[in-house]
């Protein structure tokens, strides 16, 4: 429905182009009667509002906030905090889709107060925290715990372990929160909204000119428990809003959310079920990403353990011949070194005048070690890293000094397509399962029975994943050709099955089933589901 209306007419309510009242409603067929759904909102025609483009699920607008700005500049700290006429705006000036779960995150800075909205398709508690490192261990969390009558509690906690009973509420003096609320209108949702001083006595700091590290999660119920959805997300707060005049999400089509600058940007790749890389290349002004003269790629590797580790580049995938970034935390050195056989002397140190990375560092940090580098992508008598398609390499040791590899292996990059965000699945023990690094040399063909030769394989990153809804489980997949490449991944030990069924029903399906061996392998093989029993 479009229209346009005249401001003021006269005998009906004036439209301002400062704050107005508005309301909608829409029915249950297209023969007017009862509304099936209505809601009222306030509306400022004068300020432009943050286009919140439509989430799968997401069915609720926004929960409106109080109207009016501060009405004085807030002070922080203090018993009293901020008086009740001392609030956010209604619309917060970014938002952004955050990589799991349906939650959008709207945000604005007033003076030193972090205003923030998380907007979840769940009815369940929903948490917000704050964590330079970007694990839940010793984060600082902010947590709505709906009361089941549509309201609920938001208060702040210490995210002390990963173990929902250890988690606690701050001290009622800590419990600084201004203008919170959380809102379970009955349609399925759940809205939190905060305002938090940007810097506190003992919390991790909120920057404003700096990146920050962001956690969030979701329960399966409104009972605090074990996080069904969680997640990580780096931001610099002070991006500048969209200075655009307000558009219809209607008039918008596109699935494009409202994202931080590219330059605030780390992807991430989870190489295995304890190993994140985080990744961001770094263009200057004076080229671009296809040409990319004088780029640079920087990288973070989190470890769940205390170990050496290591990221390789390699032409072929092998190790001989390769070329890697190696951490000791034990003499903090991050350096460059040359794969030139396996075994104990499998390492040769590169020159000084080889030794060009920046940003170097390793430490562990609440049981976790992190290795962060930037390093040159194009240099004399070096691997190149492209911005295309690259082969890495990967590897941590079992101890603090460099030694023989408790794990290793390699995957394929593409640093111009972001890889999708896999965090780790609660019980997820075990590491993706590693295809042959090469494409499908020639196009595949379907039918017959010799199938797919060897050659045709599929890729090792896999381009989209999804957790599914029952089951610690991931699904994974890419289309090659005429081919579906798929990957499952479960914290249980046991068999697993994967169907296709238009029906949705079990009887009449297409199975794939995974029947393990006992030995650390197994048959995979399609079947038949021609019952429930």
């Amino acid at each position: 429905m479009k229209f346009t209306k005249i401001m003021r007419e006269p005998g009906e309510i004036e439209i301002s182009t400062g704050d107005n009242t508005f309301l909608w409603a829409h029915g249950s067929s297209n023969t007017i009667g009862y509304h099936a759904k209505r809601d009222s909102f306030e509306l400022n025609l004068e300020v432009p509002t943050t286009t919140i483009l439509p989430t799968p699920g997401l069915t609720t607008s926004p929960t409106v906030l109080p109207t009016n700005q501060p009405t004085a500049a807030p002070t922080a700290g203090g018993s009293g905090g901020i008086t009740e006429t001392m609030v956010c705006p209604v619309e917060l000036a970014t938002s952004t889709r955050l990589p799991q779960g349906d939650i959008i995150f709207s945000y604005s800075v007033i003076d030193d107060i972090l205003c923030g909205r998380l907007e979840s398709s769940e009815e369940s508690w929903i948490g917000f925290g704050i964590s330079p490192t970007g694990m839940m261990a010793g984060g600082d969390g902010i947590i709505g715990l709906p009361d089941g009558n549509g309201g609920g509690t938001v208060s702040k906690w210490k995210l002390s372990d990963e173990d929902g009973a250890r988690i606690q509420p701050v001290p009622e003096e800590k419990q600084t929160l201004l203008q919170s609320s959380l809102v379970q209108a009955g349609d399925g949702n759940t809205v939190m909204t905060f305002a938090k001083y940007l810097k506190e006595d003992g919390e991790h700091e909120i920057l404003v000119n700096g990146e920050n590290t962001f956690l969030y999660a979701l329960g399966s119920t409104n009972d605090i428990g074990y996080h069904v959805t969680r997640g990580m997300f780096r931001m610099s707060i002070s991006t500048p809003p969209p200075t655009s005049a307000p558009t219809s999400v209607l008039a918008t089509p596109t699935a494009s959310p409202v994202v931080p600058a590219e330059e605030d940007v780390f992807y991430e790749n989870q190489l295995s079920s304890d190993l994140l890389l985080r990744y961001k290349v770094n263009v200057p002004p004076s080229t671009t990403m296809d040409v990319c003269d004088g780029c640079t790629v920087s990288m973070e590797v989190i470890y769940d353990g205390e170990a050496w580790l290591g990221i390789g580049f390699s032409e072929d995938g092998q190790m001989i011949g390769g070329e890697a970034v190696v951490g000791t935390p034990e003499d903090g050195n991050v350096q460059k070194w040359q794969l030139v056989s396996k075994g104990a002397t499998a390492l040769k140190l590169m020159p000084e005048s080889q030794q060009t990375l920046s940003n170097t560092k390793i430490e562990v940090v609440n049981g976790q070690t992190i290795m962060k580098f930037t390093k040159i992508m194009r240099e004399p008598g070096e691997i190149e890293i492209s911005t295309g398609d690259n082969t890495f390499l990967w590897a941590h040791g079992s101890s603090n000094t460099i030694g023989y590899h408790a794990k290793r292996d390699s995957f394929e990059l593409n640093l111009e397509v972001p890889t999708t965000t896999i965090l780790p699945t609660p019980g997820l023990t075990t590491s993706p399962t590693v295809l042959p690094t090469n494409q499908p040399t020639a196009a595949p063909t379907a039918g017959g029975s010799g199938g797919i030769t060897e050659t045709m394989v599929c890729p090792v990153e896999l381009a989209t994943s999804t957790r599914l809804p029952q089951g610690d489980i991931i699904f994974s997949y890419s289309v090659i050709d005429d081919i579906l490449c798929g990957r499952l991944e479960s914290s249980e030990e046991s068999w697993i099955g994967f169907g296709i069924s238009p029906t949705g029903m079990m009887a009449g399906g297409d199975g794939i089933i995974g029947l393990p061996d006992g030995n650390g392998g197994g048959t995979v093989s399609k079947w038949k589901l021609s019952d429930e029993d």
